[in-house]
């Protein structure tokens, strides 16, 4: 099993891949498919992390402020605030969801392992 900063090498491929989507959506000026791929690309940075299996992740669903107190039990007020707009806004749009995905993205890049 392949392995990037300590995570399997695929949540990071799906990390990366949903990150490049949230800037092309950004872009077009599409902010519904802009929220749903910042907070798909948080959400496999996160599971990567969490150390689940990308075949098989579980049947739990977990909100991505779960998924990521999991990881830092105390986050930032900023973090939290952002973990929960892009879950609100996961269908929807909004003009700060790939700025909030860059932050998550910053703040949990510290949790990788070198």
């Amino acid at each position: 099993m392949e392995r990037l900063g300590g995570i399997h090498l695929q949540w990071y491929q799906r990390h990366l891949e949903h990150l490049a989507l949230t800037y092309e959506n950004m872009e077009k000026g599409d902010l519904r498919d802009t929220c749903y791929h910042a907070y798909q690309a948080v959400s496999a940075l996160l599971s990567g992390l969490l150390g689940l299996d990308p075949q098989h992740p579980g049947a739990i669903f977990k909100t991505l402020t779960s998924m990521a107190r999991m990881v830092a039990e105390e986050l930032p007020p900023d973090v939290a605030n952002c973990a929960e707009l892009l879950e609100k806004n996961y269908f929807h749009g909004n003009e700060m969801c790939l700025g909030c995905a860059e932050l998550l993205i910053d703040y949990f890049h510290r949790y990788l392992t070198v």
